[in-house]
């Protein structure tokens, strides 16, 4: 079930999402995950200081985790925090794209 928004000159499409159970992965209980759609599934991260480097290692070791679990799947990061430059290629060249929690709370899909 997805709803279309518009914001200035992009439609993102936005998606309800199924909250998973982190130890299923091999994570640990504070990891929040949520099924985006059959395929995706997001690591979201709630949080109003930045995403740094320190914090890019330890996502790609937790996206490994749901990979092993879920091979063929597509983990992204779902985040209200600004993601830094360094951090975000970082992720980009492992495939786990970044996508922005709005205000209401839903995950943006682009």
């Amino acid at each position: 079930m997805k709803r279309q928004t518009q914001t200035k000159n992009q439609t993102k499409s936005r998606s309800t999402t199924k909250t998973l159970d982190p130890q299923e992965f091999g994570l640990p209980n504070r990891t929040l995950l949520e099924q985006v759609d059959e395929q995706t599934i997001a690591l979201v991260i709630r949080r109003k200081s930045r995403l740094i480097r320190a914090d890019g290692k330890k996502i790609l070791e937790k996206t490994g985790k749901i990979k092993k679990i879920m091979p063929g799947s597509r983990v992204i990061l779902a985040t209200t925090a600004p993601v830094c430059s360094k951090t975000m290629a970082m992720l980009d060249g492992a495939g786990v794209s970044t996508v922005t929690i709005g205000e209401d709370g839903e995950i943006m899909l682009p």
